[in-house]
């Protein structure tokens, strides 16, 4: 299986409390913290089997997360302290394509709409009763994107240097080329 991952690792922490009471009523709270992550962005992973006949099945599963926002943590044993916790959207999508080798195959079908509304105008007159929409600006943006991915799996027969991957060597330092070699 390959993973392919391009992502920010978003870091938030929750914390725990603990709330203790002294014989004499001196009431402590210990605060600890547990740091998290959360990949945001696209992580794509494929799984390829190659049949006798040189078709190849692919098991594909991207996946695309987002922050939306961020949320109070409701742990009232926090109190006043303000805590913040990533609401994430995520989408994803697992399908099954047969591909003959270097042929292309096309995933669609990961959508999203968004919406967007500003306001802008001239400072004071734009917020005047009856004439401030003649002193504002208004804009309203729906857009619709689509993520469309294209995989062209090649069986690679003998897979030597000195063969088809020729043109790689060159990335190959001179221990990597000795040791490719002699497989």
């Amino acid at each position: 299986t390959a993973l392919l991952k391009v992502v920010d690792n978003r870091v938030y922490f929750t914390i725990d409390v603990e709330t203790d009471i002294a014989d004499n009523g001196l009431v402590t709270r210990t605060f600890e913290s547990q740091v998290h992550t959360v990949p945001v962005g696209l992580v794509m992973s494929v799984t390829p089997q190659i049949s006798p006949e040189e078709e190849i099945t692919l098991n594909v599963r991207p996946t695309i997360s987002r922050i939306l926002r961020f949320v109070r943590d409701p742990n009232p044993a926090l109190g006043d302290v303000e805590n913040l916790i990533p609401e994430i959207s995520v989408r994803e999508i697992e399908t099954i394509l047969r591909v003959r080798s270097g042929d292309v195959a096309v995933i669609g079908g990961l959508m999203q709409d968004s919406r967007s509304k500003s306001t802008d105008g001239l400072p004071h007159l734009s917020k005047l009763p009856v004439i401030g929409d003649f002193f504002s600006y208004r804009d309203d943006k729906v857009s619709k994107s689509e993520l469309v991915i294209f995989l062209k799996p090649i069986v690679a027969k003998l897979p030597t240097l000195e063969g088809k991957f020729a043109s790689y060597k060159r990335f190959l330092n001179n221990s990597s080329k000795e040791n490719v070699g002699a497989n």
